[in-house]
This record gives C-alpha cells, structure tokens and sequence, in this order.
C-alpha cells in the first residue's frame, strides 16, 4: 500500500480549497481543532489500561463502637409490625344519625 506524500497533500488541499471556498477553511480548521481537543480530553479521562475498571471514590464512613447503626432493608424487614389499635366507639368526634 502506497503512503501519502506531499504531491498527495498538495493536491488533496487544492481540491478542498475548490470545493469548500476560502471562506469556509477557517471555520472547518475551528471545527476539526476543537473536535480534537474534545477527544483528547476524553481519552485522558479514561482508564490507562482498557481491561481494568475505576476504584470507587467514595468510602464508607468508619464505624465507631457507639455510634448508632441506620437501618437498612434486611432489618426492617426482619422487624416484626406493630399491633393494630382497635377503633373504640367512643373515639368517634360526632355521633354518627341512625337510619
């Protein structure tokens, strides 16, 4: 497979120009400059190696002796309901008419 080389260049530039005008270059320049420093960007966020994930960044808190534990799912669902309050008639604010 041949390379590019500057003939190549030149007359790959001079069909670019002819085609798009000098009045779009710069804007087309802008476009391909900032796609790339996005990209740049991007590729510096990521993981050196593909195959390895990111160490989480938030830790849990140290648990101390005394210090009281929040509930989580598994113990509130283990903890048993309170009983129902039977309704006592006298707890009716107004006396309901008999039919």
């Amino acid at each position: 497979m041949p390379s590019i080389g500057t003939p190549e260049l030149i007359i790959g530039l001079i069909v670019v120009f002819l085609l798009f005008g000098a009045k779009r270059m710069p804007d087309m320049a802008r476009g391909i400059g900032q796609s790339l420093r996005i990209f740049k960007t991007e590729m510096q966020q990521r993981p050196a190696e593909a195959g390895t994930t990111p160490a989480p960044t938030t830790q849990a808190p140290p648990v101390t002796p005394d210090a009281p534990v929040p509930p989580t799912a598994d113990t509130v669902a283990d903890t048993p309901a309170a009983p129902a309050q039977p309704a006592t008639p006298s707890a009716d604010p107004q006396p309901r008419p008999t039919p």
